[in-house]
């Protein structure tokens, strides 16, 4: 689907349908949102001027985002890179919910930025777990134990550094090989909207 956010033209997943912004959302956002059956999403994509756009330098967000997170946080994903002489990128960090004191799930938030004609496309996703919720993370600890103890070494870990220990550490069900078994989770929905949005392009 196509969107015209400013100036700039972007594609984003067929199934995502427009709904109206808020007063409170920036200046000339759209809004869009889908569910599944494991997943409730949305998403808001808007100009940004290029003095408020990441840096794009992945050692840069990662470290910028370990100032940021607090200890039911952690980083999934940070990618660049340039497509058709655009550059983009992106960062997936994954929230541990609550309710009332009981887990309510995982929140996946998909911040990308992506650079065409000297314009910012910013895009800030929520991805958040619905239903039933730790399937996909219950269904790969069983089938990696099945391979032996020590095939659970590592399980929990941050991606860019075995070394780091600080809050809600990425695992290993939520590694991108993953997705392709759980279309409809949050976490593949969240790589698909960035796909889609760094490969399927952004033009002017």
């Amino acid at each position: 689907m196509k969107l015209n956010v400013g100036e700039i033209t972007c594609v984003v997943p067929d199934y995502f349908q427009q709904i109206d912004s808020t007063p409170d959302d920036p200046e000339g956002s759209i809004a869009i949102m889908t569910q599944s059956e494991m997943a409730l999403c949305f998403a808001l994509l808007y100009p940004l001027r290029a003095d408020e756009a990441m840096p794009f330098d992945e050692a840069m967000v990662i470290e910028d985002i370990r100032q940021m997170l607090d200890e039911s946080q952690g980083i999934v994903e940070v990618k660049s890179g340039v497509n058709e002489d655009r550059r983009f990128i992106y960062s997936i960090v994954r929230t541990l919910k609550e309710e009332d004191g009981v887990s309510a799930g995982i929140q996946y938030i998909l911040c990308l930025d992506i650079e065409t004609g000297g314009k910012i496309l910013h895009l800030q996703g929520y991805f958040d777990e619905a239903g039933v919720t730790g399937v996909r993370e219950s269904m790969m600890y069983i089938m990696q134990g099945r391979e032996g103890d020590s095939a659970l070494e590592g399980w929990a870990q941050d991606p860019y550094d075995p070394t780091y220990k600080k809050g809600a550490l990425s695992n290993v069900s939520e590694n991108a090989q993953v997705d392709s078994m759980f279309p409809a989770h949050p976490l593949s929905m969240a790589r698909e909207m960035a796909r889609c949005v760094t490969e399927g392009a952004v033009e002017d």
